[in-house]
């Protein structure tokens, strides 16, 4: 993975030992389409987050290296996520911005939302695909839908289930696990296999389109993807702390801790699908892991963890 900055680093390590993250793992529950993950505290450090944007309004990234200013499609999602729960919150100058969101991905007509930049520290080559992208996508599209019922909405979102269903090896972000279940693929075709909060990512983005278009087959694969991670949870858990990638026990796999941020984000993204989808399996997993949350021994060991592998892969 891309090295971090010495001043993230030390800001994780407090993560661990305060318990405070700077992604909530609560998200605001009001309204038919709520998302599950809080994207409100973005909007309070645009700099941060928002910027730069193109003419449009559109954020963009500026990697501040070889890669240069370029469209990361999360970053787009999570403008969209942002101001869609200020909006429902009562904050009515966010819906333009919300819609510039949905219009950068509804203009990808053919649903395929790509990376136009390479990554050579994970050994990914311009154009590139990612589960993620096409499930945060997805989940704009349909809230867009929702509240027009503009059909081209709805259309680039079934078309954006094709990647999800295409083999990594055809070009697709769909994968199998060494047992044969199905998982999506966040980085695919590289050795970064199997991280779960993309597919999480993707998977909250089938639930939504099978709200709007159920005949487009995504609550099939849906339902696949809940009981490969059910049945496999401890592949991505050691003591009620999440693995940021696939690590079974006695595998040999460098097991990656993840930063209580992304604990947040697993422990809400299991939570809502939990809830959403009747899977009692996910549930117990989201309540592993918040009591790990709450727990200072259980941050200090995941701390350990998580400079062990740094040392190991590079920090």
């Amino acid at each position: 993975m891309p090295r971090k900055p010495l001043k993230k680093l030390l800001g994780d390590m407090g993560e661990y030992i305060t318990g405070s993250a700077y992604i909530p793992r609560d998200a605001p529950k009001d309204g038919d389409w709520p998302y599950p993950l809080n994207c409100l505290f973005m909007l309070d450090d645009p700099t941060a987050y928002f910027e730069p944007r193109d003419g449009d309004g559109v954020p963009m990234k500026n990697f501040a290296n070889s890669i240069g200013v370029h469209y990361l499609p999360s970053r787009v999602a999570a403008y969209g996520f942002a101001c869609w729960q200020a909006w429902k919150a009562g904050d009515t100058t966010r819906k333009d911005d919300f819609f510039k969101a949905a219009d950068w991905f509804v203009a990808h007509e053919d649903g395929l939302f790509l990376h136009h930049f390479s990554l050579t520290s994970v050994g990914l080559e311009a154009p590139w695909l990612s589960c993620i992208a096409q499930g945060e996508g997805i989940s704009v599209l349909a809230r867009a839908y929702v509240e027009t019922g503009a059909e081209h909405y709805r259309d680039v979102a079934v078309a954006a289930l094709a990647p999800l269903t295409r083999p990594v090896a055809d070009g697709g972000v769909f994968s199998k696990l060494p047992n044969g279940a199905y998982f999506l693929e966040e980085y695919p075709g590289t050795t970064h296999r199997h991280v779960l909060n993309g597919c999480l990512y993707a998977m909250v983005g089938l639930h939504d389109l099978d709200r709007i278009a159920p005949e487009s087959g995504a609550g099939a694969l849906l339902q696949e993807l809940l009981k490969t991670v059910a049945l496999n949870a401890d592949a991505w858990e050691r003591g009620g702390w999440s693995l940021y990638q696939y690590a079974p026990r006695g595998s040999g796999l460098a097991m990656n801790y993840n930063t209580p941020g992304y604990q947040n984000v697993h422990i809400a993204l299991l939570s809502f699908l939990a809830a959403e989808r009747d899977t009692e399996g996910l549930g117990r997993v989201a309540d592993r892991l918040s009591r790990a949350a709450e727990s200072l021994p259980r941050r200090l060991i995941a701390l350990g963890g998580k400079v062990a592998y740094r040392a190991r892969a590079g920090w």
